[in-house]
């Protein structure tokens, strides 16, 4: 090879690494030439009023919200309320967000800090929020990327104290930041979005399980502090009943939680709710609660309905509105009356919780259930059987010779 052609070679091998430089460059240029600063708002200009859908995406599902009559719906979960407050704290959390830290990340760098869309590969997908108007009109998108976190002492990671985000933007660079919300609420399981407000079953003084009409059990007490007895049970030496079983079946929905919403959709054969078990439990002030029961999920949770309604305990029938009005309707003094709901006010309680429940089939956890779906002889509990007069007059033969050979001895 002479002179010449190498010149050549190394005049070809300068072009081809100053193109690679080149295009390198404009495919992986930083995303601070965006012109964003620590302090900056990530949004300037943020319309909170005019967003009225809300789409949550990761790499394995998807959640919408939407604004309907105005109120918030999960429309993932056939329009069942959405959670509002959390709703809105992430909203007004995202209008207000600030840059603790510009990120010069690169394009090829977005999958390192899980900054690439949901259709990317597994590990460097984000979680992504496209905030739109009434008309589906796209307002406002982000990517929430990796949380990130403090040093802890200890060595290793600490707790969360901010998360990477990016917003693409038409033209520009995308802006690449770190911000200190961590907003480790927003996700796209569409149940983590849903109005998790549910029934409070407190001060029962009835319950019962009846399966196709036929009574399976039923336990009463008189007062709200009292234990329960099993109806037509009588105790014997050897059999008692059972006041911890029964205590956790009458009060098995005062801290009651929904896991799902199931689709109303379906027929009772596919939830099991033809079977005809049916859980009641009346309270002190005569709110009656009648949950129908129905198969049980591969997940473990029970398809429930919800009803409810309103029988006014034995004290107060008979008793006129003008009664209520002058005692609260509850045989109060007129001075303590101030704080006692009248016969009407229940009523309308009870129907008020019927309209927001009943419509709905709710997937509730099989421990919670379960407590409930006992066979009567659950809350029956044996006692050790005592010992017979007979073997104590025989453990008492020794003592008694013993006795009478010292006396003679004397």
């Amino acid at each position: 090879m002479n002179w010449k052609q190498l010149l050549h070679l190394v005049i070809v091998l300068v072009l081809i690494a100053v193109f690679g430089f080149a295009l390198r460059w404009w495919q992986d240029r930083a995303t601070t030439s965006a012109g964003a600063e620590t302090g900056d708002a990530v949004f300037p200009e943020f319309p909170l009023n005019d967003i009225a859908r809300v789409e949550v995406l990761d790499a394995e599902q998807s959640c919408i919200l939407a604004k309907k009559e105005g109120t918030w719906k999960v429309v993932s979960r056939h329009d069942y309320p959405a959670d509002f407050g959390q709703l809105r704290t992430f909203l007004v959390n995202l209008s207000n967000l600030t840059i603790a830290h510009t990120v010069a990340a690169a394009p090829s760098q977005y999958g390192r800090l899980s900054l690439e869309t949901p259709a990317a590969l597994p590990g460097q997908a984000g979680t992504e929020v496209l905030l739109q108007d009434d008309q589906e009109n796209l307002i406002r998108r982000v990517i929430l990327g990796k949380l990130h976190r403090s040093e802890s002492p200890h060595g290793g990671p600490g707790w969360p104290d901010g998360r990477y985000i990016r917003i693409p933007k038409e033209g520009t660079d995308d802006l690449v930041a770190l911000v200190t919300e961590t907003f480790e609420a927003v996700t796209a399981d569409a149940t983590e979005w849903l109005d998790d407000s549910f029934i409070e079953v407190r001060d029962v003084v009835s319950a019962s399980l009846r399966e196709n009409e036929e009574a399976q059990w039923m336990v009463t007490r008189d007062e709200p502090s009292g234990e329960f007895s099993l109806l037509g049970f009588t105790p014997t030496d050897t059999k008692t009943a059972d006041t911890s079983a029964m205590r956790s079946a009458a009060t098995a929905f005062s801290y009651a939680r929904f896991e799902d919403i199931a689709d109303p959709a379906l027929p009772p054969q596919d939830t099991g709710l033809d079977a005809g078990k049916v859980y009641s439990a009346t309270t002190a002030d005569g709110i009656v609660y009648t949950l129908s029961i129905g198969t049980k999920t591969e997940e473990g949770n029970y398809y429930v309905t919800v009803g409810v309604g309103y029988e006014a305990p034995p004290e107060a029938v008979g008793r006129s509105e003008n009664d209520d009005a002058a005692d609260g309707g509850n045989g109060v003094s007129p001075e303590d009356a101030e704080d006692e709901p009248s016969q009407a006010d229940l009523r309308e309680q009870a129907r008020d919780l019927h309209e927001r429940f009943s419509p709905w089939t709710y997937l509730i956890r099989g421990s919670t259930i379960e407590n409930v779906l006992k066979p009567r002889s659950d809350f029956v509990k044996e006692e050790e059987k005592p010992e017979s007069d007979e073997s104590n007059q025989e453990d008492d033969a020794p003592g008694d010779e013993s006795g009478d050979q010292a006396g003679g001895t004397e």
